[in-house]
């Protein structure tokens, strides 16, 4: 393999989101039940809330909104629902979900190890989707707070670009400043609709981290991933 450049997911493939992500929805959860709404249960409160992020993430998808804005908005639409009027109560809420959600952000395993590794041979990026300000509940954010900038070379994210993964013009745009061919750059990430979709259709070797002990889905939409893997490690047998 001629390897010249290797990129990573952010969420889920270099640091535990998912888990920071639940840990925080759930304190978030239980301040709004703190104010004891008449015949406003949990139940029903994340009913809606998983209707309301549903709804704005296929807005995101369809270009129609930044995550910035998804974000901005996503709990003055859920109280609304809730035929809650309190715009500071919904402010509350996204602060401390967004606040919460850092402070509950751990890397993976290896890390820094890995990128220390490859970064001595190869440039070193990262391509995520998701807000691009300095906002607590951003990708920048994120990136300070597991202090992963002095390992990594670029950082590509979606609001900024105006592009998505799967979209091929967000790796696009990451190759172009560094004049790589798309087979000469490895992609590594954990969803195969998001990242190795997105990967195998600009041409770059795709590489799935499966860190569940259940056995991974290899195919959606018939993408599969040129390699998998379980820890970032093995990536040196790849590259």
């Amino acid at each position: 393999m001629n390897c010249k450049a290797v990129f990573f997911d952010l969420d889920d493939t270099l640091c535990h989101a998912a888990q920071a992500w639940r840990k925080a929805e759930q304190d978030t959860f239980d301040s709004l039940m703190l104010y004891s709404y008449p015949g406003l249960t949990e139940l029903d409160a994340r009913r809606v809330w998983e209707s309301v992020q549903q709804d704005l993430f296929t807005q995101l998808d369809n270009h129609l909104l930044l995550m910035a804005d998804l974000r901005d908005i996503r709990f003055q639409k859920t109280l609304d629902e809730l035929n809650i009027s309190d715009l500071t109560l919904a402010d509350e809420l996204n602060k401390q979900l967004s606040t919460k959600r850092l402070s509950y952000l751990t890397l993976c395993d290896g890390v820094i190890d890995t990128l220390t590794t490859l970064r001595s041979r190869y440039h070193i990026g990262i391509i995520t989707n998701g807000a691009a300000d300095e906002h607590p509940d951003s990708q920048y954010a994120a990136a300070k707070q597991l202090n992963l900038f002095p390992y990594i070379d670029s950082f590509w994210v979606s609001d900024e670009i105006g592009y998505r993964k799967p979209e091929t013009e967000i790796f696009q745009c990451a190759l172009n400043p560094i004049g790589l061919q798309a087979h000469e750059a490895v992609f590594v990430g954990n969803s195969l609709s998001k990242d190795i979709a997105g990967a195998n259709r600009t041409g770059m070797v795709s590489v799935l981290i499966a860190t569940s002990s259940e056995p991974p889905i290899l195919t959606v939409n018939d993408e599969r991933p040129d390699y998998i893997i379980r820890h970032l490690s093995e990536l040196n047998q790849i590259v």
